[in-house]
């Protein structure tokens, strides 16, 4: 009798269970899940590789592989663009060596199916001292096919700006140009660079670039500055401005490193990282991970 009602009761619970899995509402799924937590609207897609390193020597061709690898993953999520944020290649030797890097890297880079655009970084034509150089920057301009090292770019609502500050701060004439471009416009922006505007916690001062830094601030559109040059991940919210360092892209043993980024019309911006590049959302206190 006492096995026959145990029987009954575990029947019960079992029944019961399931009743209750059936009604249980979905997980809520992860705020770096896009496509299932989304803001109303319909976003700006984008990519962001950075820091590809392409190099001809042979025992580097892990670097090209991972390129290739990112380029293919791109290109079946279609964005709206794709964006490079420097240092395609490595540079470091004769212009020769150099050209042939850049031809093999844009040859990888220019499989995209989308808009594509370039960042100048500090090791593209690094062979050539040019700290304030113009030969350098006039090669790189003759490479990627572009007639100025900065310039503006708009998607939808959304306004792009591409600065060079590849070993240079910005000052000057591509600092008035910038003035000129942000008053120009009304929509909200979102900044490319090569290197850090400003100093991160524990970084030295002269990363900091006060002048821009204080261009931007001024400006209330402006919502995010994305930049590569450190190899590493890094988010800070400064004065209203979202600053993102993006993570390398080729890792030994590991997946290539890159973003997808959403832009919505409420200038909520989510970044979905892959290989060893961190998730961001900027709905979280601080636009922290």
């Amino acid at each position: 009798m006492k096995k026959k009602i145990v029987w009954s009761i575990l029947s019960c619970l079992m029944v019961l269970s399931l009743l209750l899995g059936a009604c249980t509402l979905p997980a809520i799924p992860s705020a770096l899940e896009p496509e299932q937590t989304i803001p109303p609207g319909t976003p700006v897609r984008y990519d962001v590789v950075a820091e590809a390193h392409i190099r001809t020597i042979l025992s580097l061709e892990s670097r090209q592989i991972a390129l290739k690898e990112a380029v293919t993953a791109l290109n079946a999520w279609e964005p709206d663009f794709v964006i490079q944020l420097g240092d395609l290649i490595e540079g470091r030797e004769s212009q020769a060596v150099t050209e042939q890097e850049f031809t093999i890297a844009l040859e990888i880079y220019n499989e995209l199916n989308v808009p594509k655009y370039h960042v100048m970084g500090n090791h593209d034509y690094s062979y050539i001292d040019y700290v304030n150089s113009y030969i350098a920057i006039k090669l790189w301009m003759e490479t990627m096919g572009i007639p100025s090292s900065y310039y503006s770019f708009n998607v939808r609502e959304f306004h792009f700006v591409v600065l060079n500050n590849a070993g240079w701060n910005v000052v000057g004439e591509q600092l008035n140009w910038l003035q000129e471009d942000l008053s120009s416009s009304n929509m909200t922006t979102i900044v490319f660079a090569h290197r850090p505007i400003l100093p991160y916690e524990g970084m030295p001062a002269d990363f900091g670039n006060p002048e821009l830094q204080a261009v931007l601030e001024a400006n209330r559109a402006v919502i995010a500055v994305i930049h590569g040059h450190l190899h590493e991940n890094i988010q800070a919210r400064i004065n209203g401005i979202d600053y993102y360092a993006f993570e390398n892209l080729h890792h030994l043993k590991d997946d290539p490193s890159y973003a997808e980024v959403y832009i919505y019309p409420d200038s909520t911006i989510i970044i979905k990282g892959f290989g060893n590049q961190v998730s961001y959302d900027s709905r979280l206190p601080g636009g922290a991970k």
